[in-house]
């Protein structure tokens, strides 16, 4: 939000392009991204701001790019999404953009309309599918005016419901219908790694208990001070085993650690791998700061 308070902030649904979530350096080019907006272009050597980017063309006027693009080891590809929530509709419009590597050359572009509204912050890529993660949640109306009004953002009007399962969106990359896989109850915010190894779905990430975003816009002391961070159930580093023909599953935590922002050596993307690396908390096991490494 910005400063006003109320009088400043109400009815105005502009959203600022913060770029501050990740960076992406391919082809030779630097950009800084958040999933709300275009990608921004520095300059590689000295940071300065070049300005908004289409990717060569690739991106329509208001398409938005994902803060966590995907690369496919395998076909050297590099591999986008982004989405666009549709409240009145009932709906989230998605769309995937694969790049020939090294070069913004679109191979092709797949467009989907998922049911439901849809906070999908990250995304996995493996030889047969764009694989998100669709979490039971939705706008709540009392925190949506709210929102609308300039009290709160709009992202800390969202309703997290732990009785609904959690759903696999599996998009085929030849743009065939999708399909969706119930899973527990949870929220992923960041994914590690997928690939496939005959029938099976291999896909590792960070599993969340439930969506926190906190109400930092309804408090005059920083979110640190007044959230109790201990309170809340650890994330997890899990697997998740998805038989692809039944849609049957099984899942195995690999760490007992609280992590988050996993990442692996690329070039095992999409393929079999051994290693990930985590940021993860002080203390044992326990919700708190990310302030270390774990391999």
């Amino acid at each position: 939000q910005k400063s006003g308070g109320f009088l400043a902030n109400a009815f105005d649904m502009r959203v600022k392009n913060l770029a501050n979530t990740n960076v992406m350096h391919w082809a030779g080019r630097l950009f800084a991204l958040w999933e709300g907006g275009q990608p921004m272009e520095l300059d590689p050597l000295s940071l300065s701001t070049k300005g908004f980017s289409d990717f060569d063309g690739s991106l329509k006027e208001k398409d938005t790019f994902t803060a966590h693009p995907r690369f496919d080891a395998k076909t050297g590809r590099k591999v986008g999404f982004q989405y666009q929530p549709d409240p009145v509709a009932d709906l989230t419009r998605i769309s995937f953009w694969e790049f020939e590597a090294e070069g913004f050359d679109l191979v092709q572009r797949v467009d989907v309309e998922v049911p439901g509204f849809g906070f999908y912050h990250d995304f996995l890529v493996t030889d047969s599918y764009y694989i998100l993660s669709r979490a039971p949640v939705q706008i709540s109306p009392q925190r949506g005016l709210e929102g609308l009004l300039g009290f709160r953002s709009m992202g800390e009007s969202i309703d997290f419901d732990e009785q609904q399962p959690t759903q696999l969106v599996l998009v085929p990359r030849d743009g065939s219908e999708a399909r969706y896989v119930d899973l527990d109850t949870h929220f992923c915010f960041h994914y590690a790694n997928g690939f496939e190894q005959g029938e099976k779905l291999i896909l590792d990430f960070v599993r969340t208990p439930s969506l926190e975003l906190g109400n930092a816009s309804a408090q005059q002391k920083p979110l640190w001070e007044v959230m109790e961070l201990e309170s809340l159930d650890p994330n997890r580093f899990t697997r998740y085993e998805i038989d692809k023909s039944t849609g049957s599953w099984t899942k195995q935590e690999l760490s007992d650690q609280h992590v988050d922002f996993p990442s692996i050596n690329p070039a095992y993307s999409t393929k079999p791998y051994r290693f990930a690396w985590c940021a993860t908390s002080a203390l044992d096991g326990v919700t708190a700061p990310l302030q270390g490494l774990v391999k």
